[in-house]
């Protein structure tokens, strides 16, 4: 039995490797996987070292209050990797911790597979050269990101189709199609950490107050993901006439008129259903001034946005962030049919980038494996 190493160190990080493990366990089916991981990791039988609730952060600060953990971790690993004798490791994005532990694991002899390729494309391109030596593979998910990569050094760099990407299309089949203009739901998305959510729940709470008044035909919607702490799932969600868990995002999207969304990966299931989107973002002071001033990164936060080169969602950081904001952003989609139907037009566009690459990067891996066994 191959025990392979995989490190999922947050919530989206395991639904990448829920997504590609289908693939790589039919062509490798005598796998034993190890690692970090949640909960759906750990149904499907992955030894779980350490847990995403533990693992994962927001923000430097949160980061760096959490380095000692991070550092009796990586050797708890490490440990483990010996004693199984561990020769393939699969890291899933959490580029601070796994860029260290990639250089670490091949010194031991273990062939890296990077999945999910840092934005190094955003702040310190330095990491390119730890990619070049430490990974044996690295799998690019974003349109532009292969070239990007090897015109710097990673020549080992592979496309794949973006994991939300291929589940929409799968989901889409079994999903009643809605056109743009019969829906009728406005979809509030306070995102998948506990602290993203306590910053943004409070703001959208006062918007739902306001807009329901303002809009009676319409109907408010909320997704709420299961790996928030009870404490948050509980706050104010009868105010909403709809209340979607994470694994029921493709349908609530598919019903949604426009959608106020936490800045992340969500932000392309927002444009992959051709819904217009607000993004928001809102952390402490600290985390944003390390990114705009010390990092030096000015560009957009949304990647629906970065794809496209140009705002396509608008997006609403720190101070910007406001009930008022929003409402006034979310109205000018509500009172413009034509913004409406040119925003979705360009999301046809981004839509058109996503088509290209590998469907299956998971039989890639395993082929891999086998080949090597």
């Amino acid at each position: 039995m191959e025990e392979v190493l995989v490190i999922a160190g947050e919530k989206s990080g395991e639904e990448h490797f829920v997504a590609l493990s289908t693939d790589l366990l039919e062509v490798k089916p005598d796998i034993k996987f190890f690692g970090v991981g949640g909960d759906e990791m750990k149904q499907m039988g992955v030894d779980c070292l350490f847990d995403i609730e533990s693992f994962s952060t927001m923000g430097f600060t949160e980061a760096l209050a959490k380095l000692p953990y991070y550092f009796s971790a990586m050797s708890k690993i490490l440990m483990e990797v010996e004693a199984r004798n561990c020769r393939f490791a699969i890291l899933i994005d959490f580029q601070d911790f796994n860029l260290r532990l990639a250089k670490k694991l091949t010194k031991k002899g273990v062939k890296v597979f990077y999945y999910v390729a840092p934005q190094a494309w955003v702040w310190r391109e330095s990491r390119v050269k730890s990619l070049a030596k430490f990974a044996h593979k690295l799998f690019a998910i974003l349109p532009f990101e292969k070239k990007w990569f090897q015109d710097r050094g990673v020549q080992q760099t592979e496309q794949c189709m973006h994991p939300v990407f291929t589940e929409y299309l799968e989901r889409s089949k079994s999903i009643k199609v809605v056109s743009p203009e019969q829906r009728r739901e406005i979809l509030f998305l306070p995102g998948s950490r506990n602290s993203e959510v306590r910053a943004l729940m409070p703001i959208y709470m006062r918007v739902l107050g306001i807009l329901r008044k303002r809009y009676p035909d319409l109907q408010f919607s909320v997704v709420i993901s299961d790996s928030l702490s009870i404490e948050i799932n509980k706050r104010g969600l009868e105010e909403f006439d709809h209340i979607y868990t994470n694994k029921e995002l493709d349908l609530a999207l598919s019903r949604a008129k426009l959608s106020l969304a936490a800045s992340g990966t969500v932000n392309l299931s927002c444009a992959f259903h051709l819904c217009p989107t607000v993004v928001c973002y809102k952390s402490s002071m600290l985390n944003f001034f390390i990114v705009r001033d010390l990092v030096g990164y000015n560009g957009f936060a949304s990647l629906v946005n970065i794809i496209g080169g140009k705002e396509i969602f608008p997006e609403l950081l720190q101070e910007k962030c406001t009930a008022n904001n929003l409402i006034n952003k979310l109205e000018k989609f509500l009172h413009s049919p034509s913004l409406m139907n040119e925003t979705r037009k360009d999301l046809e566009i981004i839509i058109e980038a996503f088509m290209a690459g590998e469907k299956k990067p998971g039989r890639k891996i395993g082929e891999e494996i086998a080949t090597s066994s």
